[in-house]
């Protein structure tokens, strides 16, 4: 059985910068390795949270998305289908990952969760290079 790990990796070590989801998959890794965001909101009242969606292989910004209504102190699970989808966008068929940044000044984190479907675990591919 084959297993799918985090095997990120820095040239400076691993970054803190939690605003940060990189190497997320787009949907064409939809069967067996679907890519999710959580976003995390550490705002007292209910906010929208924004952030910028860019190529991962040649960092060209694709769009921004606004995630609505996000709950104070809470945390909620994303598709990249459905980022995908908000942006009104299909990857070609060589478009395999995206980097995703919060922008503006909200008070949040994102984290990057891998679904290994045929070994029945979700990986967090939570850390990041500084860029």
């Amino acid at each position: 059985m084959g297993a799918l790990t985090n095997l990120s990796g820095c040239s400076n070590g691993v970054s803190s910068n939690i605003s940060v989801a990189i190497n997320v998959h787009s949907s064409l890794f939809k069967d067996n390795y679907p890519s999710y965001i959580v976003l995390h909101s550490l705002e007292t009242q209910v906010s929208n949270i924004e952030a910028d969606v860019y190529d991962a292989t040649t960092g060209s910004r694709i769009g921004g998305v606004i995630f609505r209504n996000v709950p104070g102190n809470a945390s909620g699970i994303i598709t990249v289908e459905d980022v995908e989808e908000t942006l009104g966008y299909t990857p070609t068929p060589t478009q395999l990952h995206y980097n995703i940044v919060l922008r503006g000044n909200s008070a949040a984190y994102i984290q990057h969760q891998l679904d290994n479907e045929k070994a029945g675990f979700t990986t967090n591919m939570t850390p990041t290079c500084a860029m």
